[in-house]
């Protein structure tokens, strides 16, 4: 019950006033409300290689971190995966 009191008129004003003090009411965050188990669809494999071409580049691309460059290890888990 001490928690529906965190989201009252009065809750919120106060929260709203905090961020205001330390002006960062505008900041905008990403906040994902959704949580996907990897372990049960992509954490062993970035699927079967791609001849060469255009699809065979983005494939290469998605197998390495955006900033290192380095080929993201892939995860050796014995969950069973699902796939569409």
């Amino acid at each position: 019950a001490d928690r529906l009191a965190d989201f009252s008129d009065e809750g919120r004003n106060m929260i709203n006033r905090a961020l205001e003090v330390k002006n960062t009411l505008s900041r905008r965050y990403w906040i994902c409300c959704f949580c996907v188990n990897q372990h049960t669809c992509i954490c062993a494999s970035f699927g079967p290689e791609p001849l060469p071409g255009p699809d065979h580049a983005r494939w290469e691309s998605m197998r390495r971190d955006p900033v290192s460059k380095k080929l993201v290890q892939t995860c050796s888990c014995q969950n069973p995966k699902y796939f569409n």
